[in-house]
């Protein structure tokens, strides 16, 4: 599962400044042309695999303006990743 992370800090300020849905380079879209059926935070997915008893296998945070991912990144992904991977499973 990957998801573009609306929780990051760019989304926030664009969002806190303008009052509206922010384009940016890793997202070029109008929010009602966007390719993403739900617009979500990394906190707001894990609550639902919490919710289905999705187990997360392995996560993984990056944020393409840098080659490697810093700490901030991996230690708070919510506020500085800009796309989060997931390879999950469920319990039988």
């Amino acid at each position: 599962v990957s998801i573009p992370n609306f929780g990051y800090w760019q989304i926030r300020l664009k969002l806190l400044l303008t009052g509206r849905m922010p384009k940016l380079n890793f997202l070029p879209y109008e929010w009602y042309e966007t390719p993403n059926i739900r617009l979500m935070t990394i906190k707001d997915l894990h609550d639902l695999f919490d919710k289905d008893s999705i187990i997360i296998e392995k996560e993984i945070h990056t944020n393409f303006e840098e080659k490697q991912g810093s700490w901030l990144t991996r230690n708070w992904p919510n506020l500085f990743a800009q796309t989060s991977v997931f390879l999950v499973s469920q319990e039988k």
